[in-house]
């Protein structure tokens, strides 16, 4: 949590500004990053949902890695998305494709 947010809600406000109906704090982009002014937004159920990182043991087959290239790949049903250096790469790319494919 960003420390002036602790320590005064009025700071808090000032950044996000009050919360729309039927939305929620979101951390974005980084759902893995902390509450603070660049990573957090106002978002719906459906946008929370699709922003999430996804794990590897979750998409099986969607994410892996490839020993004899040392690169993760990411691939969406039979639709080849790429080749990455990092896991978070591929995954970020995954699920990119995802929200692409939900329109």
């Amino acid at each position: 949590m960003h420390p002036t947010w602790l320590l005064s809600f009025e700071e808090f406000l000032k950044d996000v500004g009050l919360r729309p109906l039927g939305k929620t704090l979101d951390r974005y982009p980084d759902p893995n990053g902390d509450y603070v002014p660049n990573n957090v937004r106002w978002a719906t159920p459906l946008e929370q949902r699709l922003n999430w990182r996804p794990s590897l043991r979750f998409f099986g087959k969607g994410v892996y890695f490839e020993k004899d290239r040392q690169q993760w790949v990411a691939r969406l049903s039979k639709k080849w998305i790429g080749r990455f250096d990092t896991e978070s790469e591929a995954l970020l790319a995954r699920q990119a494709a995802v929200k692409e494919a939900l329109g």
